[in-house]
């Protein structure tokens, strides 16, 4: 990887890690799908369930995750709060979907979040 590369990389990670945490929707895509990795990575799902767009499908999901967070042992809930994340790539599907691809340093694959407008907010879509 070049240094360049290396750069921005971290230069992305120290700006993400950066800033007060919001407890209220934010207006862009990014910035609600980033809060709401954090909120779940530290396990603060009433703060990650505010940028959840609410249907039954995905709180079920939702829910489901909280069940399997719940169970894990404390040392492996610290271990994914302590852990970075580097979004790898954004893909704009259309004017009211994106889809996030992103990585962990606590399971180290790519995993992906779409986050949809709907009534005028982002809000992820676990779908």
């Amino acid at each position: 990887m070049s240094v360049k590369n290396t750069f921005l990389i971290a230069l992305l990670l120290y700006l993400f890690s950066c800033g007060d945490k919001k407890t209220e929707a934010s207006l862009s895509a990014l910035d609600n799908a980033r809060e709401f990795i954090q909120a779940t990575r530290s396990g603060d799902f009433k703060v990650a369930e505010r940028f959840l767009m609410k249907d039954n499908q995905n709180i079920q999901i939702f829910n489901d995750y909280k069940k399997q967070y719940d169970n894990l042992p404390a040392t492996k809930k610290i271990e994914l709060s302590k852990s970075a994340y580097v979004i790898n790539n954004i893909d704009e599907i259309n004017d009211s979907v994106i889809i996030i691809n992103y990585s962990n340093g606590y399971s180290d694959k790519p995993m992906n979040l779409k986050v949809a407008r709907k009534n005028e907010k982002w809000q992820v879509d676990l779908k």
